[in-house]
């Protein structure tokens, strides 16, 4: 646990992981960027005996090729243990590394810091990653957009987005295709491409016939041998900057159309949780956090006993998105492109209201009035889905949503993350009543 700053400062992290991939007398490589791209920590206290790894970290370092002079993205999934319980887990670990990096080896042991480090395509789970990232591999998988003619070659593939254990998002540029200028493909651990599959099937149908609806990129099929999913690319501006800009407040409008497009819709998810298993998890969260700092527990006492007392079936169940923030969506010719489809559930329409007004007053730049922006969109939304949204579920599911944003800044163990974690508390504690007023709005 003594690594825990180090680990998750990236500047740190440079020297020591490239030392580790290129040997101590290594004069080729150099780094320009260590980035901290996800860490997640899994207790603040493990319980004695616990074998388990403590933190995962996952690293993008930006290397250099001093002898070539190119420039490589490299990225690096780390394990943290303690009491030197990493060397068992590295053993653990080898059988199941097959692809040999181009820097490092396929599965690597830090000892110095209790560390197993998996260099992509490797990891520990989503074995099908070396054939989607390898250009040559990945070609029989590609749905025919993306082949140019002759079946000639594709062009770089890039990582998006890498979840270690949980999802890869690459970008697969499709230079000689007549349709895509690149397609994206989504893979995942396990059997979730399936359900990602079927939503981004039903918004693209949605988006074609309403023009207030969410649109999404193409979808281009699948792949179950790679656990992927293939859409073609969308590239607009991030909505979180419009927010930032003259345009918030057409762009704040046209997200909560699409929202209420969505939850006026066809049923797309298939199931949702009950109450219960809500309340269930937000004590996992209160009880992690109130292990890793003492000052929660009056703001976690408070806020638990509300969740806990509010708890009920909501009155009107819809299709939600399930994790709806801005940083989900871009504005693309005039509309709203969503990305995303892994969290889509059944669930009161409150939740993904809730979501994205919680996202907005957790953010900490300056750029914006994001209170205001959350309380314009509350009325908006209320204005686009007919007033059918009940107060009492959008306080409950706000303060849920502030609860999970705090115990997420726990889980990432970033520089600072008490006070991020305990502002966010703090506004949970008022709930709605965090909104300021607006002329003529619910508040």
């Amino acid at each position: 646990m003594e690594h825990a700053a180090l680990l998750t400062d990236g500047d740190a992290m440079a020297r020591p992981l490239l030392q580790r991939l290129a040997g101590d007398g290594n004069t080729r490589w150099g780094v320009d960027e260590c980035r901290v791209v996800r860490s997640r920590r899994h207790a603040a206290h493990p319980a004695p005996g616990d074998r388990s790894a403590w933190l995962d970290v996952c690293y993008r370092l930006a290397l250099q090729d001093r002898d070539r002079g190119t420039r490589h993205a490299l990225w690096l999934y780390a394990k943290a243990y303690s009491q030197g319980r990493s060397a068992d887990a590295f053993r653990a670990a080898l059988p199941a590394a097959c692809v040999i990096p181009g820097l490092g080896e396929p599965v690597m042991q830090m000892p110095e810091l209790d560390l197993v480090v998996w260099p992509l395509p490797n990891d520990p789970v989503m074995e099908q990653l070396p054939a989607l990232l390898d250009p040559v591999a990945v070609r029989p998988h590609l749905p025919p957009a993306a082949m140019g003619p002759k079946g000639s070659g594709i062009g770089e593939i890039s990582v998006v987005r890498y979840e270690p254990e949980d999802h890869c998002l690459a970008r697969i540029a499709t230079p000689d295709a007549a349709t895509e200028a690149a397609i994206y493909g989504k893979s995942y651990a396990g059997e979730r491409w399936r359900d990602a599959r079927d939503c981004m099937h039903s918004l693209w149908c949605t988006g074609c016939v309403d023009p207030h609806a969410f649109v999404v990129g193409r979808p281009l099929g699948s792949c179950p041998a790679l656990h992927t999913v293939w859409q073609a690319e969308v590239r607009g501006e991030p909505i979180a900057t419009r927010l930032a800009g003259p345009h918030a407040e057409a762009s704040l409008d046209a997200v909560a159309a699409a929202l209420a497009a969505l939850h006026a819709g066809p049923p797309i998810a298939r199931e949702g949780s009950p109450a219960a298993a809500t309340v269930a998890l937000a004590r996992t969260w209160c009880s992690a956090l109130s292990a890793a700092d003492a000052r929660f527990a009056a703001d976690l006492d408070a806020l638990l006993f509300h969740l806990v007392r509010g708890a009920a079936p909501p009155r009107r169940v819809v299709t939600v998105h399930g994790d709806f923030h801005a940083d989900r969506m871009q504005w693309w010719n005039g509309r709203i492109a969503l990305f995303d489809y892994d969290s889509f559930t059944i669930d009161s329409p409150a939740r993904d209201v809730a979501g994205f007004v919680g996202g907005l007053l957790c953010r900490d730049d300056d750029s914006a009035d994001w209170a205001q922006l959350a309380a314009t969109f509350v009325t908006r939304y209320r204005a686009h889905c007919g007033g059918r949204l009940a107060e009492a579920e959008l306080d409950w599911h706000l303060q849920l949503a502030l609860l999970r944003e705090a115990h997420r800044c726990f889980e990432r163990h970033r520089a600072g993350w008490q006070e991020r974690a305990l502002r966010a508390l703090i506004i949970a504690r008022s709930g709605l009543a965090s909104l300021p007023h607006r002329a003529g709005s619910f508040l």
